[in-house]
């Protein structure tokens, strides 16, 4: 603070105190050559000096008044003072020559006592002052701390690295005098630039910090007031800008809201020249809030990469922890603009978070994640009945699932011209029941795409295209002899052979057969199976033999590969058990349902899901607050609300490990 006083002489009449001047002059000039003893021509000469003289007097009076100076007023009643003076020394002693000297002395003093009162009067002159207390300007100064100042990229003189940290240390070393004149002229506040904002009391550049929240330090600067409760007039930053907690449109944000409040910001980049050092800058993905569980959703990548020509950046899609996608491009601009779009395909219901991640693949350290988070919602079981022509069982089978609004079935009879078209997109179905389908139909590639929708995508097969697939060779060493849990055998069906279906002692416990008979003896009252394949004896480890045909041969066997489940079934026809009688019609319509949701994989999974992947440990030493969400997906929801809507939100408090200062 500065203070400053300032005080002006003020006349508020100074013409007539100019005008009073010269009157007091003539006066003067006439009482000194008044003699009444003298006629004529002394008096003339007294009154033509009185009047010139007054004159002169008037003139120099009115001059000073025209200035309208303090200055000159000041002059203009020591001019009015001194003609008082004068016109006392002239006249005082006449009166009282018989008085003593002090006597004289004082009647002297009333005299110029009452002159005064009469200048006063007539000038009513004023001493003006005022107090001026100097505020000195809010100033803040954002220093970077963030580890990113330690990258030692900047070229020295004799040709070396040095930090980014580093040189502004040095830079700052180099100008005291300009800096204590920022303390002598602003009121300077430093502030720290990352995890959380911190006074600083020091221009110095320590990089300890994790990570660099810029927009929060924009936005507290932008909170700081002066003594006055004015805003900062100006925020300096000196950062080589990389934000690594928020997303750009939070540092927009709090650009805007320095600018609302009239406070400039002044920024020092610290870094190489651009485009030399290799960088990527990734936007916000746009996704909407909630999708079906088998919707294929498009993810727009719009990414900025510099200093990479010539390399390769790899894109990563992620659910959660797992990688589902990754594709690399090159890269042959020093600044380039990658867009493109992603296809991901959503994994088991509930709440999960979707990450891109954009890195080169030559360079350490450099990459860009962006998330968001997504509710798959639980959605309707969805079958494909595949055949290579129209006949009795798939018919039936499609009335058997057709009545329960859980299932959503579609039926693909591919022969003919339709053998001519794409194939289904396996992984749109949860279940897929595979019939009697040409091998020049189910081409190598074909099925490869299938395989790859059951053991990555989680759909589930069921092998049920009896002797034409099991045993007449054609897809023997095929992928789906690898996909099924039994192995594929040659030989020639007995035209008679139609055995009972008879299931295990395990397939009684299977979820398959659950609640439709615990006796092995309740299914011998069924019509046997129309037509049966040989399934081959040797098993995959995993398999189970859930059901046999008299006894012998296996006739259902199941296993689970990668991520989905196959079955293979030796029957080529299970509908004269729904003609049979209504218990048969029952256990026929139950057996298919409980059939496709075993192989749809709709296992309830527990979801865990926190409010962001990384937490600051200075916040949660403040008392940040932390949002944990969790819950079950994959059981039915059939009028109830979603997994995300009924999910319990935890508020925790104080989750970092006392004995280490990491995330």
């Amino acid at each position: 603070m500065n203070h400053a006083v300032l005080a002006n002489f003020l006349l508020q009449q100074p013409g007539q105190l100019a005008a009073a001047s010269g009157v007091i002059v003539v006066a003067t000039l006439l009482c000194r050559h008044w003699r009444p003893q003298v006629a004529g021509a002394s008096l003339h000469r007294g009154a033509v000096r009185a009047v010139l003289s007054a004159a002169l007097v008037i003139v120099v009076a009115w001059l000073l008044v025209w200035a309208e100076t303090p200055a000159s007023q000041t002059m203009l009643a020591m001019l009015a003072l001194a003609s008082v003076a004068w016109c006392v020394a002239g006249t005082h002693g006449r009166p009282y020559g018989g008085l003593s000297r002090s006597s004289r002395l004082f009647m002297g003093l009333l005299r110029v006592g009452a002159w005064l009162v009469v200048l006063v009067l007539l000038g009513r002159p004023a001493w003006e002052s005022r107090q001026i207390r100097w505020q000195k300007p809010l100033l803040v100064a954002l220093l970077d701390q963030s580890t990113s100042m330690n990258i030692a990229d900047m070229p020295t003189r004799d040709g070396g690295l040095i930090s980014r940290g580093a040189i502004v240390n040095a830079a700052l070393a180099e100008v005291p005098q300009a800096l204590g004149r920022l303390d002598e002229y602003y009121d300077l506040r430093r502030v720290s630039i990352g995890e959380t904002p911190r006074a600083m009391n020091a221009w110095c550049i320590e990089p300890t910090e994790n990570l660099s929240a810029m927009s929060a330090a924009l936005r507290h600067a932008g909170d700081i007031r002066a003594r006055d409760e004015s805003a900062p007039l100006a925020v300096l930053v000196i950062s080589d800008g990389a934000e690594t907690v928020a997303a750009r449109e939070a540092l927009i944000d709090a650009g805007q809201r320095l600018a609302a409040q009239g406070t400039a910001v002044l920024a020092i980049g610290v870094g190489p020249e651009p485009g030399t050092v290799p960088t990527v800058e990734l936007a916000l993905l746009n996704t909407p809030a909630r999708i079906g569980q088998r919707e294929r959703l498009p993810v727009a990548i719009d990414a900025r990469i510099t200093g990479c020509a010539g390399r390769e950046v790899s894109v990563t899609m992620h659910w959660d922890d797992d990688v589902v996608s990754e594709t690399r491009i090159g890269i042959s601009e020093a600044d380039e603009r990658l867009r493109r779009d992603e296809i991901v395909v959503p994994p088991t219901p509930g709440v999960h978070r979707l990450t891109a991640t954009v890195a080169p693949l030559t360079v350490d350290g450099v990459s860009a994640s962006r998330s968001a988070i997504v509710d798959v919602a639980e959605a309707a079981t969805r079958v494909l009945l595949l055949d290579g022509r129209p006949h009795s069982e798939m018919a039936f089978i499609y009335r058997a699932l057709a009545d329960d609004s859980d299932l959503d079935v579609a039926r693909f009879v591919w022969f003919g011209a339709a053998a001519d078209s794409d194939p289904p997109r396996w992984d749109e179905y949860d279940a897929i029941v595979l019939g009697q389908v040409e091998p020049a139909t189910l081409t190598s590639q074909t099925q490869t795409r299938l395989a790859e929708a059951v053991r990555d995508g989680g759909s589930g097969l069921l092998l049920a295209g009896g002797q034409r697939l099991f045993n007449q060779g054609d897809y023997r060493g095929s992928v789906l002899a690898d996909l099924s849990p039994t192995s594929f055998e040659t030989l020639i069906a007995d035209a008679d052979y139609r055995p009972h279906f008879v299931p295990t002692e395990l397939g009684l416990v299977h979820p398959i057969f659950a609640g439709l008979g615990d006796e092995a003896d309740s299914w011998a009252a069924l019509p046997p199976m129309g037509g049966c394949a040989y399934l081959g004896r040797r098993l995959k480890p995993l398999a189970e033999v859930l059901a046999t045909a008299d006894g012998r041969q296996p006739a259902l066997v199941v296993h689970e590969v990668g991520r989905g489940r196959c079955g293979a079934a030796a029957w080529e026809s299970t509908w004269p058990w729904a003609l049979s009688s209504d218990a048969g019609y029952e256990l026929h319509r139950r057996f298919w349902r409980q059939m496709v949701r075993w192989l749809a994989n709709r296992r309830p999974s527990p979801w865990v899901l926190t409010d962001r992947t990384r937490y600051a440990a200075d916040a949660l030493e403040a008392g940040q607050v932390v949002e944990v969400r969790a819950g079950i997906s994959g059981t039915p929801t059939r009028g109830e609300s979603s997994a995300v809507d009924a999910a319990p939100t935890l508020r925790l408090r104080r989750v970092v490990d006392e004995s280490s200062p990491e995330d």
